[in-house]
């Protein structure tokens, strides 16, 4: 049976509904203290007799609501950026005082979801708001000049630090013979490109309301790729780092552990296993290799070529490890580097890997295969991969 509702039942409904959601708001009362704290430092200027600048806060409960809280907003905006009481008033309020009032003020705003000053805090001209007495005061000397969390997208030092901290980095450095921690340092752990070095005149700025495009949209792409792919292997060397990635990428996990034990075996005895089933056609039915040719780098006359460092040059994470993996199966005692890159471009072309990330691998060894034997020691790659 189908079942009607009258509009007079649903109009009673609505009213109650209405009515339940009025009462959820209590009545403005003044809190003894906010009256003890008017009382001290803001009647004198603002009470029956006086009302400077037509303002009366003696009878608050007196106004109607949206006049209430225009004024609130108007009192609240004074309190933050201290400029009421007057800075020429003798009598001040003390920094707790100052935050109960404002604190009171906030509550009653907070009520009908009215702050305008707390709307205001979170757009861009409002973002880097400073206090000037307590900056130069010398009280927070010993803090650091900036938050992790917010704002950290204005400086190149702040990204870096940002990220060294979301990667549990500690980068250090020599300073005056002695190893110190440092904040801000590009040496990190993953190779991230800070888009605020990139041009300025188009694209992502520092603030969540600008348009992305362009280059700096696929640089954070890239960085959130990169940073993601090493957070995820911080959570499988240790699940405490992230544990909700562990509880949900365990099944994955144990899959892609079968499927990488499955590919070691074939990695490892792949030639015997072909030659077993195609015997003498095995070689003839294999594509003729041909190594990719890679270019020196141009060096001008009388320079010394710069490269950049490993850390802003190596291809990424899962390469680093890859190439490792294809240098330990082809090393042999005695052989030289240009025999061992042989030997892994052959194996990368017979796996069918694309050309252009083969030549990477190998501009990338041709500079940097002495560092990348550190990175591999440094790291204890033969205990990890």
């Amino acid at each position: 049976m189908t079942k009607i509702l009258s509009p007079f039942f649903l109009a009673l409904s609505m009213a109650v509904h209405v009515a339940s959601a009025a009462e959820k708001v209590s009545p403005f009362v003044v809190s003894p203290k906010a009256a003890e704290l008017l009382e001290s430092y803001c009647f004198s200027c603002h009470d029956e007799e006086t009302q400077k600048g037509d303002v009366r806060l003696d009878r608050l409960d007196t106004l109607a609501l949206d006049t209430r809280l225009d004024l609130l907003n108007k009192m609240q905006e004074q309190l933050y950026l201290k400029e009421m009481p007057p800075k020429k008033k003798k009598k001040q309020p003390s920094e707790a005082e100052r935050q109960q009032l404002a604190d009171w003020v906030s509550g009653e705003l907070g009520k009908h979801n009215a702050s305008k000053l707390e709307e205001k805090l979170r757009k861009p001209a409002y973002g880097n708001y400073v206090d000037h007495d307590k900056l130069f005061s010398g009280k927070y000397k010993d803090l650091k000049g900036f938050t992790y969390d917010r704002r950290w997208l204005i400086s190149e030092y702040i990204f870096d630090a940002k990220f060294n901290q979301l990667l549990n980095h500690k980068p250090t450095k020599t300073i005056d013979g002695k190893r110190q921690s440092v904040i801000g340092d590009n040496n990190r752990r993953v190779n991230l490109t800070n888009p605020f070095l990139l041009p300025t005149n188009t694209g992502v700025r520092y603030y969540a309301n600008t348009t992305l495009n362009g280059g700096h949209l696929l640089t954070m792409l890239t960085n959130a790729k990169e940073a993601s792919t090493y957070m995820i292997y911080l959570t499988k060397r240790d699940k405490r780092y992230l544990p909700a990635i562990e509880g949900i990428m365990k099944m994955e996990w144990e899959h892609e552990r079968v499927l990488a034990s499955r590919e070691g075996f074939l990695n490892k005895f792949i030639d015997r296993i072909t030659r077993d089933i195609y015997g003498e056609k095995n070689d003839v039915l294999l594509p003729t290799f041909v190594r990719i040719e890679v270019k020196p780098a141009v060096q001008t006359e009388g320079k010394e070529i710069k490269k950049s460092p490993f850390h802003a040059a190596q291809p990424g994470t899962q390469e680093l490890v890859l190439i490792f993996q294809s240098m330990h199966r082809h090393k042999t005692e005695g052989e030289t580097d240009e025999q061992l890159i042989e030997k892994c471009e052959r194996e990368w072309f017979n796996l069918g890997h694309n050309e252009r990330t083969i030549q990477s691998r190998l501009t990338f060894l041709a500079g940097y295969m002495v560092e990348f034997r550190k990175q591999v020691k440094q790291h204890r790659y033969e205990e990890k991969h």
